[in-house]
């Protein structure tokens, strides 16, 4: 080849070709560099030179001015130079969470755990798993952070509700120590009462997780209160082999009051116990809540020919003409609500509003505040 061109080169002037050939010379090198050195190598940014603590600090930087992705970047360079370290993982979960990737964020908060027995990476992956509603994978954890700080009232306050459901034998000493700070107090003492009081009863029986969620219904635990439902439901399906009507109605509201779709639960209820007075109501109150005034009338109207000595029903019923616009009947059913409780307070407050709202004019937010507090269901009273 060589020959050729030198003989090409004599031909042609020499000089004028030494350009042309240079050039040549130089892409054949360029070609050369391109098939022996690995792609990616070519390809791949420069790797910063800082140390690993500045490379955590940078990424700290990048993300706080919203580049999650550049962050990983100079995190992942960081970890390049010391491995994967518990602290590097718990970064790594916030900026992909940052990033809008919560399954790689679960991996590396769970990552973090494993190894390091640090209260604030437990409790965060805690609080995670709570949120995902992962019980028991967030009562493994929490029961770690309780190992850690067994003083710590938020990992009692929910060790002690979730054992109050699942295994109730063990809760007593979480609530207690829960029940020590004033933000759990009262939960924690309402569903020890509850568990004190009906402790004779078997844990297979789906009672006791019944009456827990009701007790956490009260206190608008609904988290929590859906969980105690749906636990009681499975305990009766497994032991009896047939679902609980009354759990799937209660669980049907505390899935509506954590944004969920209730529809199907309730009408399952009202399928199994259509005599039911309770899971009426609870119709009507799934009604309600969508602004079907007319199905929510008509379910308690229903609910009222099941059990017509309840006040707490009439209470419901003249709420509902009241949200239909029927004042006169309102104020009917109102009045009757207290007559019928002999009137106690929680009725006649009832019947006061009403009056008080000069000619009933409700507004959106009246209305929402109607749907916040809902009036209680008592047992059906007798004798009146």
């Amino acid at each position: 080849m060589w020959v050729a061109l030198q003989n090409l080169f004599k031909r042609s002037g020499g000089v004028r070709l030494y350009v042309p050939l240079f050039a040549l010379l130089v892409g054949a090198l360029i070609l050369l560099a391109l098939f022996t050195l690995p792609l990616p190598r070519l390809l791949a940014p420069a790797v910063p030179t800082l140390s690993p603590e500045r490379l955590r600090q940078t990424a700290d930087q990048t993300a706080a001015d919203n580049r999650p992705m550049q962050a990983l970047y100079y995190l992942e360079s960081a970890v390049a130079r010391v491995g994967w370290t518990p602290e590097l993982h718990q970064q790594a979960a916030q900026l992909w969470q940052q990033a809008g990737d919560p399954h790689a964020a679960e991996y590396h908060w769970q990552q973090a755990t494993i190894t390091s027995n640090d209260p604030l990476v437990l409790a965060a992956l805690a609080e995670r798993l709570l949120a995902r509603e992962d019980w028991s994978s967030a009562r493994d954890t929490l029961q770690r952070l309780y190992a850690l700080q067994p003083d710590n009232t938020w990992a009692n306050y929910h060790l002690g509700l979730l054992t109050a459901i699942t295994d109730p034998t063990q809760a007593e000493p979480y609530l207690r120590q829960a029940a020590l700070d004033p933000l759990y107090a009262d939960v924690a003492r309402a569903v020890r009462v509850t568990l004190l009081e009906f402790r004779a009863l078997d844990d297979l029986d789906p009672t006791l997780p019944m009456l827990v969620g009701l007790t956490l219904v009260e206190y608008r635990v609904w988290d929590y209160a859906e969980l105690a439902f749906r636990w009681a439901n499975a305990i009766s399906l497994e032991g009896y082999g047939q679902a609980l009507p009354e759990a799937l109605a209660y669980g049907s509201l505390a899935q509506e009051r954590n944004g969920k779709d209730g529809t199907v639960a309730i009408f399952e209820a009202v399928r199994l116990a259509p005599q039911d007075a309770q899971i009426r109501f609870l119709l009507a109150l799934h009604y309600r809540r969508r602004e079907d005034y007319s199905a929510s009338l008509n379910a308690l109207i229903q609910a009222v020919s099941l059990a017509p000595e309840n006040p707490a029903l009439y209470a419901e019923l003249g709420t509902a003409y009241r949200l239909s616009g029927d004042l006169p009947q309102a104020e009917r059913w109102l009045q009757a609500a207290v007559a019928f409780s002999g009137g106690e307070a929680q009725f006649q407050a009832l019947l006061d509003d009403f009056y008080a709202a000069e000619g009933d004019i409700l507004t959106e937010a009246r209305i929402n505040e109607l749907f916040a507090t809902p009036t209680p269901l008592p047992p059906p009273r007798s004798g009146r």
